[in-house]
């Protein structure tokens, strides 16, 4: 692995080095500021970030992974930190739309993980979700959840795979509500593979009502996969700071709901 020819963000790095450690138990200093293009104190910078996030404990001269690390917590907390303020209107505004004792489909992510927490008040509520996030959260609040099962995906803690694509056959929800990685095609929404894809469309095809949600940044990014037609999609919630260019291109093919 080389990233020499892009210079990449101190938070990007710090990803790479955790997703190295997730088949690794540990990386030296030297390595990461040749595998970056960085300087040895940047390196030891990284190292010491990753420890205070509990993904390390670092020696001299590198870092070991903590036993009790999660592979892929990491790469989802630092998802949360991102646009926190915009994930929380969208989650917000998607809460509004949610009545109690609803069965609610909730798939994993990080504005849908605020969604989760936004709903904790409802009552008589049936969750069902892939997040082992999610189902954490729940359980914390006494609320009714169904994990559904799977093989751990391990960027965002969820399970994919044909066993959740099994379990979502059989079952009929009121309201879904999908995380996206890219909004910026004419056609429909995007993700980053084709597992995460195939859930979220089971999803969606179980569910009398579907809402996308997400911050206003991804409406600049399109992903590999796409998970739906906007045709198949009942709204789009998004903050404020959705370009009007982005509201043209969408606008006729799903409701775009703005969360301010």
């Amino acid at each position: 692995m080389t990233n020499k020819e892009v210079r990449l963000s101190a938070q990007e790095r710090q990803m790479q080095i955790s997703r190295i450690l997730m088949s690794r138990d540990r990386i030296l200093v030297n390595e990461i500021a040749e595998m970056f293009s960085v300087t040895m104190e940047t390196a030891r910078k990284d190292l010491f970030a990753l420890e205070k996030n509990g993904v390390v404990k670092r020696f001299h001269g590198g870092a070991v992974k903590q036993n009790n690390y999660l592979p892929g917590a990491f790469v989802i907390n630092e998802r949360m930190e991102q646009n926190t303020l915009n994930k929380r209107k969208v989650a917000a505004k998607a809460s509004s739309l949610i009545a109690d004792g609803a069965t609610i489909l909730i798939d994993s992510g990080s504005t849908t993980y605020f969604l989760s927490e936004a709903i904790t008040s409802k009552r008589n509520m049936l969750v069902i979700t892939n997040s082992l996030s999610i189902v954490t959260l729940m359980a914390n609040n006494s609320i009714r959840t169904m994990m559904i099962g799977g093989e751990v995906f391990k960027s965002d803690m969820s399970a994919v795979g044909l066993w959740p694509e099994l379990c979502l056959a059989n079952i009929n929800a009121d309201i879904a509500i999908i995380g996206a990685t890219g909004l910026n095609s004419p056609s429909g929404p995007s993700v980053e593979n084709f597992l995460e894809s195939n859930v979220k469309n089971m999803m969606i095809q179980h569910s009398k009502y579907c809402y996308v949600v997400a911050d206003s940044s991804k409406c600049l990014t399109s992903s590999l996969v796409q998970f739906a037609n906007w045709e198949d999609i009942d709204g789009l919630i998004v903050d404020s700071g959705v370009p009007e260019s982005f509201i043209e291109k969408i606008g006729n093919s799903t409701r775009i709901i703005i969360a301010d």
